[in-house]
Parts: structure tokens; C-alpha cells; sequence
């Protein structure tokens, strides 16, 4: 919904979140690419993985 409000496509989303059900696996259902804030490194599941990781917010600049 926020997608079309905005007239974006999923491919011109990152969705950042540090939740891999909620987010990152919503992300990836959706279509959208997904920059997971793993602050501890806690390694993901074999059956999905986010586009981009990083332990901090700082590291999504050099995903920009």
C-alpha cells in the first residue's frame, strides 16, 4: 500500500529492519530488497537470507 501511495515499485524500496520474520521475510515476500540490522551477528536461516546485512545503521550507506 505504501508502495503505490508513493508510486514506487518494489524494486525501488530497501526495507531496513531488525527482525528477520517481520521484516526481512515480509520484505522478501514482497518483492522488496531488505538490509537486516543484525546487532548481535546472529546467523540466518538456510531458507531465506536479506539482500544486505550490517550491525549498524551506518552500514546501509555503503548500501546506498
Amino acid at each position: 500500500m505504501a508502495l503505490a501511495k508513493m508510486a514506487l515499485s518494489p524494486h525501488q524500496a530497501l526495507h531496513v529492519g531488525d527482525s528477520l520474520n517481520s521484516d526481512i521475510r515480509g520484505a522478501i515476500n514482497c518483492g522488496i530488497d531488505s538490509f537486516w540490522l543484525n546487532r548481535q551477528e546472529k546467523p540466518y536461516p538456510s531458507d531465506f537470507s536479506p539482500t544486505y546485512q550490517g550491525t549498524s545503521l551506518f552500514d546501509i550507506l555503503s548500501v546506498l
